[in-house]
């Protein structure tokens, strides 16, 4: 049985499968690049019985050690040994390998990320396949990538599209702890510690202020017996339950 020619089967047009002076019968040359066995072999399994002749290849350091200058779409796993599928795609849109410049190329993702879906548009990827992959997925695929009007951007365009993944949020410093209200100024490091676990030798973290705003008792000052006899006593008056405590660092510091 004959196979339909695959441009027919992707309903692409006769004229943009065909490049000039090929005979008819003349098949494409597609490659698959991916480091999972199983993807190759299914998505050249589709690719070939719709005509084309198809390559594949296992990571980006054999796809580079073998470009090919016919090759007329590229199936490229974002995954590969050795880099990924847009570090790969970037080097091909600033001439870099012996790829074509302008060769349509699928990525292969496992999800639709902000960041790489827009790296890929920068590069002038035709198209991203999300895993699991059918025979749905690849020939849509294909067919957007085979009939896309493509306009190139200059090389040096493609040298800024940044191809790292985002550094992940840095968590947010953790706030100070609320002071009393007749507590101010407090030290850099100081941490709140109930009345009742007050201890000698640890140092004030914030001024003591009377209702007026004076200075009762200055931060730095360390705890001795009577200090903490007098924060206590203070406590019940003020109506705090805890004490700003500096750490051992900040003995004798004097605001």
């Amino acid at each position: 049985m004959q196979l339909m020619p695959w441009w027919e089967r992707l309903g692409v047009p006769r004229e943009l499968a065909e490049k000039g002076g090929e005979q008819e019968g003349e098949r494409q040359i597609f490659l698959v690049i991916s480091h999972n066995a199983f993807l190759r072999r299914v998505v050249a399994d589709f690719l070939s019985a719709g005509g084309a002749l198809v390559q594949t290849r296992a990571s980006m350091e054999s796809a580079l050690e073998r470009p090919l200058k016919d090759v007329d779409l590229l199936v490229c796993d974002y995954n590969l040994p050795q880099g990924d599928g847009l570090r790969l795609l970037k080097q091909i849109r600033i001439g870099r390998t012996g790829f074509p410049m302008d060769v349509p190329f699928v990525l292969v993702a496992e999800a639709a990320e902000r960041w790489l879906v827009q790296s890929a548009l920068g590069l002038d990827a035709d198209g991203c396949l999300l895993l699991p992959l059918n025979a749905r997925k690849v020939e849509e695929a294909v067919r957007i990538a085979m009939k896309r009007q493509r306009v190139f951007a200059q090389a040096n365009d493609y040298e800024v599209v940044a191809v790292e993944p985002p550094a992940p949020p840095q968590p947010a410093p953790a706030a100070a702890p609320a002071l009393p209200a007749c507590f101010a100024r407090a030290v850099e490091g100081a941490n709140l510690v109930p009345v009742e676990a007050l201890e000698t030798d640890m140092v004030l973290g914030a001024d003591l202020l009377s209702e007026r705003g004076l200075v009762l008792l200055n931060a730095g000052a360390r705890l001795e017996p009577g200090v903490v006899r007098r924060l206590r006593e203070a406590a019940s008056s003020f109506g705090f339950d805890s004490v700003p405590i500096a750490p051992a660092a900040a003995e004798g510091n004097q605001p």
